[in-house]
């Protein structure tokens, strides 16, 4: 009685908070952040960034970044300068000039070609932009305002890299593999070749009085009298491998990639004698773009994942991305208090993990060869599941720490999995070649299980959700597909559905739902046999994704968020707040509704848009669950109190996520319930979880099983 008392004051206090809440909107969490990087440049203390989504600066060396775009009409920044008091933006076939450190940008692009601009290079007062096309330079002498090509390059030849000392152009010629040096603005060239082995020239770096130049096969070389001669300053590094070269105040930096696709980062600070490999959490899945110095702290800037901070020289790293939001979040899903969040489409990708409802968010790719986008999400018990794709294509990962540390569990080609959801003790996996593949053992191995669906290669799988032992798998131009019998075999559920383009499932008690690409909101109450369409007050535009509470539906579009109370009948927008509703994914929590947009996560309280007469009882599916007696030698009894219908599965699984005992699965009213649990025969002591799983949320208790007496 006295745990029931507690139970109905926490309903009270949930009410009251209810209450207290109607006020409260969308707010952003604070991430995944991070995103697509390629440039840094230092004016005084400030630190500029360039990424694919403009110009960001941080003022307190990495802490906070703001973004400073106003006035730049192409946001894709490929390379940063500064020329005094001037800062230039190259972006697009465009050069941006800024007075103000950012604030106000500027475009004059007279006299520049229609090329992309690559890099930008600052002597002085000029300033001179590098091109793809016909590798033709422009500079400038007049802070960016004209612009003229250099001449051509004798013999025809085209021009590769430049760098600039003083008012000395440097640059690689691509008729004899060298470099030549000019000081008027090309006119005249000069070869600069003494101590140069005949190759093809990469790229330059400028640190302090010495210049560097980086060769084809032949690594690195040094001149101290501004490109008249050279020596190789190649000792301990392995010069097949070096990619780029790149400097920062007095320090020297090299990537090299290595036979086993890993990207390795050095640094010389000692007129190159000797060098410094910086790994330590700098990950080697990913190339680093460049480098910045300010003060003591030294800064990367990485191709797919942000920027990271080094506050001891390199010895180890920690990502600095608040403020930088450009993470597509295509997949949430919960366990316990842990978030996790997938994402893809460049930016910050991989996935995410948040352990306090989103105020901070960890890149959890540990076990990850390669950068891979995450697709779908899935999890039993504690144990997280990852489809993926990109350059770990076609795979399922496997994590039994909280995203901690992962496991590749299958390699299906260049498919790409799009779907996951768990059954009992099977995990389901759909691909975009139209497999559908099952697991039976947490994903250590796996078989086909697509008999009945389309022709492969002909209807790629969207979506897959579970009710009891049935199995709905939805396509993205056939409609919905049912089995009864764990995947063995399927059969098409669509009479009556008008949009066979299926883009999300989701089961709310008896009711099964379908987000279409074109036509809504579709639902059966019947397995799929029949099918209405329950659209009103909704955008035409696709719906996303579709999540369940109770008999609360919330569809996800690039419109915002929207809101049903009645299964479907009747829609509301529930926008209040958000100011991106670019919507991509949805989770609901305990006391949360989680919106991934194509940017970062945000979220809202549950208790702000279902009615309050509806939401009298906690967030959760289920009250606390008691087990008693526990610990336990034979048999124990698991109870709760769920205060609305549905679906639900009670397990007993170890501390790996593996399931040892399957305590029920049908569905259940709303109110009291009770299970008898003994354990099966041979089972060792130790730590157990029993997890109960009901309307898409999770609920678990330890339940600790010791030796008989």
């Amino acid at each position: 009685m006295k745990q029931k008392l507690v139970f109905f004051a926490s309903i009270l206090t949930l009410s009251f908070v209810a209450s207290a809440n109607v006020r409260a909107q969308w707010v952003p969490t604070n991430g995944p952040n991070g995103t697509r990087m390629s440039c840094f440049a230092l004016s005084g203390d400030t630190l500029f960034a360039g990424s694919d989504i403009g110009v960001f600066l941080t003022t307190d060396h990495g802490a906070s970044w703001t973004a400073v775009n106003t006035g730049l009409t192409d946001l894709s920044i490929t390379s940063l300068t500064v020329s005094g008091t001037n800062l230039f933006a190259a972006a697009g076939g465009q050069v941006f000039l800024s007075s103000d450190n950012g604030s106000i940008w500027t475009r004059d692009t007279i006299g520049l070609g229609n090329s992309s601009i690559t890099n930008l290079v600052a002597s002085g007062a000029n300033v001179y932009a590098e091109t793809p096309i016909n590798y033709r330079v422009y500079f400038s002498t007049g802070n960016g305002t004209a612009w003229s090509p250099l001449p051509t390059p004798p013999q025809n030849s085209t021009i590769g890299p430049i760098a600039a000392m003083g008012p000395k152009l440097l640059a690689g010629f691509s008729y004899n593999d060298s470099v030549f040096a000019s000081t008027d603005h090309g006119a005249t060239w000069t070869a600069s070749i003494s101590g140069l082995p005949n190759d093809a020239i990469f790229g330059f770096a400028v640190s302090g009085p010495n210049l560097f130049v980086l060769t084809h096969a032949n690594g690195i070389f040094r001149s101290m009298d501004s490109g008249i001669s050279w020596t190789a300053v190649n000792s301990g590094l392995p010069v097949s491998e070096i990619q780029s070269l790149w400097s920062a105040d007095t320090s020297l930096f090299v990537e090299t990639y290595d036979s086993a696709y890993r990207y390795h980062t050095f640094r010389s600070g000692d007129n190159e004698s000797s060098w410094q490999e910086l790994h330590i959490g700098l990950p080697d899945k990913q190339s680093i773009t460049t480098t910045a110095v300010l003060g003591q702290d030294l800064f990367a800037a990485r191709y797919d994942g942000g920027i990271m901070l080094s506050t001891n020289e390199g010895s180890s790293w920690t990502p600095v991305n608040a403020g930088i939001l450009n993470t597509n979040v295509s997949s949430l899903t919960i366990s316990g208090n842990n978030i996790l969040a997938g994402t893809n489409g460049g930016g910050n990708i991989g996935p995410f993990l948040s352990t306090d409802e989103g105020a901070s968010w960890t890149k959890v790719d540990n076990g990850f060869s390669f950068t891979a986008d995450v697709h779908a999400l899935a999890s039993i018990g504690t144990i997280f599941f990852e489809g993926t794709s990109g350059d770990e294509a076609g795979e399922v990962f496997r994590s039994t720490d909280s995203g901690a540390s992962w496991k590749m569990m299958s390699y299906w080609g260049y498919d790409v999995v799009k779907a996951l959801a768990a059954a009992g003790t099977n995990l389901y996996a759909g691909t975009q070649f139209g497999f559908i593949y099952r697991s039976s053992d947490s994903g250590a191995s796996w078989s086909i299980a697509d008999s009945g669906l389309p022709p492969h290669f002909s209807a790629p799988i969207s979506s897959i959700v579970t009710a009891g032992t049935n199995i709905f798998a939805g396509t993205e131009d056939s409609g919905v597909y049912l089995s009864t019998d764990n995947g063995g075999n399927w059969a098409a559920v669509n009479s009556g559905l008008a949009d066979k383009k299926i883009a999300s499932l989701a089961m709310s008690g008896a009711n099964l739902f379908t987000g279409s690409g074109d036509s809504g909101v579709f639902i059966s109450n019947n397995n799929g046999a029949s099918w209405t369409v329950v659209s009103t007050g909704l955008p035409s535009i696709p719906i996303v994704d579709l999540k369940a509470s109770g008999t609360n539906l919330f569809a996800a579009t690039q419109d915002g968020v929207f809101l049903s109370t009645n299964n479907g009948s009747s829609w509301e927008a529930v926008n209040t707040g958000l100011t991106n509703t670019f919507i991509t994914s949805l989770l609901i929590t305990g006391s949360y509704l989680f919106a991934g947009t194509d940017a970062s996560v945000w979220k809202r309280p549950l208790s702000d848009m279902i009615p309050t007469n509806t939401v009298l009882s906690p967030q959760l599916t289920v009250s606390r669950i008691a087990a008693y007696p526990n610990p336990l030698s034979q048999s124990t009894t698991i109870s709760f109190t769920s205060p609305e219908s549905g679906v639900a599965r009670v397990t007993v699984v170890n501390l790996l996520g593996e399931e040892v005992a399957r305590v029920f699965e049908g569905a259940l009213s709303a109110g009291e319930h009770s299970f008898m649990w003994s354990k099966p025969t041979g089972l060792a002591p130790g730590t157990y979880e029993c997890v109960v799983e009901m309307n898409g949320r999770v609920n678990q208790v330890p339940i600790v099983l010791k030796a008989a007496e």
